[in-house]
């Protein structure tokens, strides 16, 4: 996740960084929890092929003791803006990636019998 986004939600759950390493779950945590006090108000959709049940639980715990505040309009704004930024860099990774799969045969047949 972009450093400007870890930085705003920081302020709401300083905790989650370290609890949700892989930066696709984060976002789609962060997208979840929005800003969301209360964890248990947000399991159910942690629980929808986002995060583990032992991320869950973890979370639920770590939320409840969190010392973090309600984010303003303005900070909810820059995390919406770099969730957006962040889903166009997911679309544009996969379209490359498919675009190399697809012409890897003539690109380099050499390595893709090698590979197989």
């Amino acid at each position: 996740m972009s450093q400007a986004a870890v930085l705003v939600l920081l302020l709401t759950f300083p905790e989650l960084e370290e609890l949700v390493v892989d930066p696709r779950q984060y976002k789609s945590a962060v997208r979840v929890i929005w800003n969301e006090m209360d964890m248990t108000m947000v399991n159910d959709e942690l629980g929808n092929g986002i995060l583990s049940s032992n991320q869950i639980i973890t979370i639920s715990v770590a939320g409840s003791t969190t010392s973090g505040r309600p984010l303003s309009d303005e900070e909810l704004a820059k995390l919406d803006d770099t969730i957006i930024y962040m889903d166009g860099l997911t679309v544009t990774q996969t379209e490359l990636t498919q675009f190399v799969e697809e012409r890897m045969e003539n690109l380099a047949p050499n390595i893709c019998a090698i590979v197989g």
